[in-house]
């Protein structure tokens, strides 16, 4: 695993980086005309990971910000642009005067990386701390680049993703990782997922005692056996009490597998669903129109402008929520046609079930070029929508 490292960046012309390790120390600085986005991958990977990109404008270039995007990772900027006499102190102070022969590209990008790991610098002493505490010295870069690049996820969830069997911890770290949208839906079913293996686990100790406390009692039942038939009848009936009650254990646990293996079947849909979702055009699923139906289901989804809908029920529909679709220029979508008062309120689309490519319970994916000649006849999806939106502008006046 390649080693955490801090990337500050001056793009332009002459485009200049300077990598910094977790400790601050400098790796690497250096600059070229005319470099790609690429160029600037492949320089920075030379020497570890990136976990931080980090520049000296208020306002972040476009480069550093598709340069975070290719890594997931935080940018850092200031609150206003740096001054040169205030690059200069902050080199100085990191330094300890130690003389710098570098272009003021170079130093530009250095001083932005200083700015990243000052900023960052608390966290990463928790980290650090938190990694002696625990003995995680072994999955030390893993672990560090996870908790800068995830911060919703605290540092013991880390830990029991990173030191749990490695299948387990390969499918962990691709959900969260490389997808945001589903990863709450996947550790709620991995939260149900360890809670039924907590349960199986107890329900078996509870079998296992409940045999040594059978065995027990047919060991003291052998010698009374010999006394009276009465008792052993009783004892028969015990038993028979007993085995009944190992017989309903035995089908709770038989009811979690099943349930543990429809879990982890929910699970890899999921993950088919995400590695496909990004060459499609995404439908969010709504059975109708109606206020109850969008309330439900409004937060899940994440509504928000031009988003594509893809109705159940069309004819089945709100006033007031129809209104909201509308002011929203949410585009909907069904397999059955609209009706008149529909259609002169809103965006839509005409489907057949055939050009669905993959769905589940929440959404659908379709593909986009389809969906924008449906729109358009060639007219570009934006297009149509800043169109749309000038109508109901003139509309509303």
């Amino acid at each position: 695993m390649a080693i955490p490292i801090i990337l500050g960046i001056d793009p332009g012309t002459t485009t200049a980086g300077a990598i910094l390790s977790l400790d601050g120390e400098k790796l690497s600085v250096f600059s070229g005309k005319n470099f790609t986005l690429g160029d600037f991958i492949k320089q920075a990977l030379a020497f570890g990971q990136p976990v931080l990109a980090s520049t000296d404008k208020e306002k972040i270039p476009s480069f550093v910000q598709e340069f975070a995007a290719q890594f997931r990772i935080p940018v850092v900027a200031p609150e206003k642009d740096f001054k040169r006499e205030e690059k200069n102190q902050m080199l100085k102070e990191h330094f300890n005067s130690e003389p710098l022969n570098h272009n003021d590209h170079e130093l530009d990008a250095l001083a932005s990386a200083i700015l990243a790991y000052r900023k960052y610098w608390p966290k990463l002493h928790k980290i650090q701390r938190f990694l002696a505490e625990n003995n995680l010295f072994s999955i030390k870069d893993e672990f560090t680049r996870l908790a800068l690049q995830e911060e919703d996820l605290n540092f013991t969830t880390l830990r029991e993703i990173l030191t749990r069997p490695q299948e387990e911890q390969k499918i962990m770290q691709r959900v969260i990782v490389e997808n945001k949208t589903t990863r709450k839906d996947f550790l709620l079913l991995y939260k149900k997922l360890e809670s039924s293996k907590y349960e199986k686990r107890i329900l078996e100790q509870k079998i296992d005692k409940l045999n040594q406390e059978l065995k027990q009692f047919k060991r003291n039942t052998s010698f009374l056996e010999k006394k009276k038939l009465n008792f052993n009848q009783r004892v028969d009936t015990l038993l028979s009490f007993k085995e009944q009650r190992l017989g309903l254990q035995g089908q709770k646990i038989t009811e979690l597998e099943n349930r543990n293996k429809n879990l982890v079947k929910k699970i890899e849909e999921l993950f088919s669903f995400i590695g496909t979702a990004s060459n499609f055009q995404l439908l969010k699923k709504l059975d109708r129109l109606s206020q109850e139906e969008y309330d439900k289901n409004k937060d899940f989804l994440e509504l928000k402008e031009n988003d594509l809908i893809l109705i159940r029920e069309v004819n089945s529909y709100s006033d007031k929520i129809l209104k909201q679709i509308t002011d929203k220029n949410l585009v909907l979508c069904s397999f059955q046609p609209f009706n008149r008062a529909i259609r002169e309120k809103a965006i839509t689309i005409l489907l057949s079930p055939a050009e669905i490519i993959k769905e589940n319970e929440y959404f659908a994916l379709v593909d986009e070029e389809m969906i924008k000649r449906k729109l358009s006849s060639g007219i570009p999806l934006a297009k149509l929508v800043e169109d749309y939106q000038k109508i109901r502008k003139t509309e509303t006046r």
